[in-house]
This record gives structure tokens, sequence and C-alpha cells, in this order.
């Protein structure tokens, strides 16, 4: 896979986003970030990046309603979204995020979050 990875961050944890954005940016990836949906929405807007990390449990817009909106935009709908939760992901949550590409587990191993999106990106561009 050529050229540089963009990824949009959104949680609504500030600390996590620096973790997150530090740790990738580490690994060549460009970050941008958001603390809420309404923001990340912009942001998916503006930027188009190449894969969104999405946060679950979010206050006022939670990441289900994220999901949709971007789903249900035409400028957004292809841009693979993996969800982030702290949850465990059983089959019904996965069915209710049927939207989403993939699932990532908090805690996230950040020595291997780059890996782990640059392999899960390489597979959602293979079903295309």
């Amino acid at each position: 896979m050529g050229g540089q990875i963009s990824v949009l961050l959104v949680d609504d944890d500030e600390q996590f986003l620096e973790l997150v954005d530090d740790a990738l940016q580490m690994a060549h990836i460009t970050v941008h970030t958001a603390t809420n949906g309404r923001d990340g929405l912009k942001l998916a807007r503006e930027h188009k990046p190449d894969v969104i990390l999405l946060d679950v449990t979010m206050p006022e817009m939670d990441g289900l309603a994220v999901l949709n909106e971007l789903k249900n935009d035409d400028e957004t709908a292809g841009v693979p979204v993996f969800m982030l939760t702290g949850q465990s992901i059983t089959d019904e949550a996965k069915q209710t995020f049927d939207a989403a590409a993939d699932f990532i587990s908090k805690p996230v191993q950040l020595m291997r979050l780059a890996a782990l999106i640059k392999t899960k990106l390489d597979k959602c561009r293979l079903k295309k």
C-alpha cells in the first residue's frame, strides 16, 4: 500500500486522543482528532480520511448516531469506520453496528495500533 494513511480519531477522552495521536504519528500516520461526534462528522467531510476510529460511547452524539450519519452521507459513506469500545463485543452489538468495518477493543495496545489499522484497512480495500 503506497502513500501515507490518514486517520480521523473521534473520542471524548482527551488523554486517550493524545496517546493515540502520538503513537500513530510516530508510525507516520496523519491523524485528525475530534472530542465529539459533531466535530468528527465535520472533520470527516473536510479531510476525507482513509479510516475513522470512532468511540462507541460518547455524550451528546454516541458512536452509533455518528456511524449512521457517516454511512448516509455520500461524501463519507465509503470510509471504513472501526468502532472503539471498552465493552465486550457480542454478535448482537456487531449487528447494531453492522455498517462498521470492524471493532478495536480498548484498552488499545498503542505499539500495535498502527499495524492493526493498516491490516484492517488492507482487508477493507480487498473487499471492494
